[in-house]
């Protein structure tokens, strides 16, 4: 016979500790078993999964930040064309795409 929600609330199920601690206990199992076999495995993604579960904060943000260098140097030059009907924007330079 299946129990609809409404019946696990209506008798206070929800409430029992020990509904509570045994949901729980069966999470923890599933990561256990989770974590255990992406150890055994030879997968690369896996691997990382578990290693980023298992990190400090400090490795964590290591491989979740991208390394930005920057020379220091501004490149500035700014080109404005004034276009209206007696001055048209160049044919080499009327391709706003960027190719």
């Amino acid at each position: 016979m299946d129990t609809s929600r409404a019946t696990f609330y209506n008798h206070g199920l929800d409430k029992l500790d020990t509904i509570k601690d045994a949901l729980e206990q069966n999470r923890i199992n599933v990561k256990k078993g989770l974590r255990k076999k992406w150890y055994e495995s030879d997968n690369a993604t896996t691997q990382i999964a578990l290693y980023r579960l298992t990190s400090t904060d400090e490795e964590l943000s290591k491989l979740n930040s991208q390394k930005v260098e920057h020379s220091g140097e501004l490149k500035t030059g700014v080109t404005v064309h004034i276009v209206n009907a007696e001055n048209p924007i160049p044919e080499s330079e009327s391709d706003v795409s960027g190719q």
